[in-house]
């Protein structure tokens, strides 16, 4: 029975996580919202994680997988329990 667990990702490298694990055949959500910079005077409108330093991840059958991709801390998420499983239905 698949479930999606929090995956802790490295420092303003959501992205690269992101990249990796749908290489590795995993489904990734990753939540973004615009927000408005202002840099040399100008603004800038740049789309950040909605959640820094994590992404939500589908894990299937596949979940030691997770951890070798480029970017990935820790998961949390032992199974169909996991506390993310309500936030995804």
């Amino acid at each position: 029975m698949p479930y999606w667990a929090a995956t802790q990702t490295e420092a303003h490298r959501e992205r690269v996580a992101e990249r990796f694990l749908k290489q590795f055949g995993f489904e990734v959500y990753l939540p973004r919202v615009w927000q408005r910079w202002h840099r040399f005077g100008r603004r800038i409108n740049v789309r950040q994680p909605y959640f820094p330093g994590y992404c939500f991840t589908r894990i299937e059958l596949q979940r030691h997988g997770v951890k070798q991709c480029p970017g990935v801390i820790l998961w949390s998420g032992s199974g169909p329990t996991s506390p993310c499983t309500c936030l995804m239905r």
